[in-house]
């Protein structure tokens, strides 16, 4: 059986895709330079109680969620269109969802609840 939509496996796919994509432009990422910003998120990281191993990896996820943020803040008021017999349950969401600012302060909100959760996750009971 193939992977869900939610399944890991399709957002590693995902991801790979956008990697692909992305190709074109190396010369925006540059490795980071030791700033007073990263070692405060270390330490806040430390102070969470989340392994040093992860430090890095977290980091790496709240950037790329910020940069993702930034970019659907800046999207249409209208990102998703439904059309044809075919999409019934997306043009069921699509009716349903906020637009424009809205929409992605909400999915802001909720990506970083989402965060936050997994992140309390890892630390176990």
């Amino acid at each position: 059986m193939g992977a869900s939509a939610s399944s890991p496996g399709s957002a590693r796919s995902g991801s790979t895709a956008k990697a692909v994509r992305s190709a074109r432009i190396p010369t925006a990422m540059r490795p980071a330079d030791p700033s007073p910003a990263a070692s405060v998120r270390v330490r806040m990281l430390t102070r969470a109680g989340l392994p040093a191993d992860e430090h890095l990896l977290w980091i790496s996820i709240l950037d790329n969620f910020v940069l993702g943020s930034a970019l659907d803040a800046a999207a249409p008021d209208q990102v998703w269109t439904a059309a044809g017999p075919d999409t019934p349950a997306l043009a069921a969401a699509v009716a349903a969802s906020l637009t424009g600012r809205r929409r992605a302060d909400a999915a802001f909100l909720l990506g970083t609840e989402a965060l936050m959760t997994g992140m309390r996750a890892r630390l176990g009971p």
